[in-house]
């Protein structure tokens, strides 16, 4: 199911990888699997997610096996339209908006540096086969971000397409 979609531009003068994709469901839909505490334990990689619903609120991130648990800041927030929030030294902005058939989600990830383009984009695209699932219903019942025998591929063709990539491989566990 991966689409291999990632867009690889700046944001505001820094490098990011951006995905859009148009899914025909409701835009409430899209937003609590892309918002909800619930919803994001289906297909982010840190499924322990808390926080304050507004600009300037706390955000907790954890559960992920390939990193330390996370506290940031909210930096964009408004109901059933953006999430955004300091990730490490990352961003993550997420938004949805109506479409003519359902609803078009766009998650951009700005970086650190260029050097995570292709590990993130491969990462986003494996976990954005688990947020389709998760809007359909048939989602497994623990989130999964991959193995590495399913992100290894995945990686190779995001390099391909000439994302910069650091050479980092997860620990398969």
């Amino acid at each position: 199911m991966t689409y291999l979609d990632a867009q690889y531009d700046l944001h505001d003068g820094r490098p990011a990888v951006t995905f859009e994709r148009a899914y025909r469901v409701p835009v409430s839909e899209v937003w609590q699997v892309m918002a909800s505490p619930q919803g994001l334990a289906a297909w982010f990689p840190s499924p322990e997610v808390s926080y304050q619903p507004r600009v300037g609120g706390q955000i907790t991130l954890g559960g992920d096996p390939h990193q330390e648990s996370l506290t940031g800041t909210v930096i964009a927030y408004t109901e059933e339209q953006e999430f955004g929030f300091d990730w490490g030294s990352d961003q993550l902005y997420l938004s949805v908006e109506p479409d003519p058939d359902g609803a078009r989600f766009r998650l951009v990830n700005i970086l650190r540096n260029a050097e995570g383009a292709a590990r993130n984009a491969a990462g986003w695209d494996v976990c954005l086969d688990q947020f389709e699932l998760a809007l359909t219903g048939t989602s497994a019942d623990a989130q999964n971000d991959g193995t590495l025998e399913e992100f290894t591929p995945v990686l190779a063709a995001y390099v391909a397409k000439g994302f910069p990539d650091d050479g980092w491989l997860p620990e398969d566990d």
